[in-house]
């Protein structure tokens, strides 16, 4: 039989299985790919924010109302660990893949159906139309990011939307998969 598992699976999970685990395949989201300009500069960027105490502070401040979020036995920091603080190697240590990129992109979606919305005579003050901002969202027409292209379910016709109106369209989303090679016998199997 043929497993593909999702990315929310951890290594550990699939690894405890050994030579079992041989064949499997892990389907991964990744935030973007090496060539693309935009992607490439803030990768360069990114493991040098951990010299950077504004944006460190920044990051930890949007945790400052979060309480008892601590490492368990299932994350690679140790158990305990008071997860809304950074590390002094935290962004070193962790892939914008992971974090940053796919937020990025929202946050300038959010930012393009802004302009937009306000050409349409929308106001963000007391007659904020919430209907007429998100046909604006989902209504963007395809741009380059950091992840690639970006574009939302229902551009054509935010009208005619379904449920998954407004999700990204997976067609501009990036994909990897990976097939896990384990030795004959392993007890482990690393991806």
């Amino acid at each position: 039989a043929l497993w593909i598992v999702a990315d929310g699976v951890s290594n550990g999970m699939v690894e405890q299985q050994g030579s079992d685990a041989n064949g499997m395949g892990k389907l991964l989201a990744i935030g973007g790919l090496p060539g693309n300009p935009s992607y490439d500069k803030f990768v360069g960027d990114w493991a040098g924010f951990d010299n950077d105490a504004a944006t460190k502070t920044y990051a930890e401040n949007l945790f400052a109302d979060v309480s008892g979020y601590v490492a368990d036995s299932g994350s690679s920091r140790p158990v305990g660990d008071d997860l809304t603080k950074l590390h002094s190697t935290f962004f070193a240590d962790n892939s914008p893949d992971d974090i940053a990129t796919y937020a990025y992109d929202a946050a300038v979606s959010l930012g393009l159906a802004a302009c937009e919305y306000e050409k349409a005579a929308g106001t963000f003050d007391s007659n904020f139309n919430p209907a007429l901002f998100f046909e604006k969202f989902v209504g963007l027409t395809e741009y380059s990011s950091l992840s690639g292209n970006v574009a939302y379910i229902g551009r054509d016709d935010p009208s005619a939307c379904s449920s998954d109106c407004g999700s990204r369209d997976p067609a501009t989303a990036n994909y990897v998969l990976y097939n896990f090679q384990c030795a004959s016998g392993a007890t482990t199997c690393p991806i």
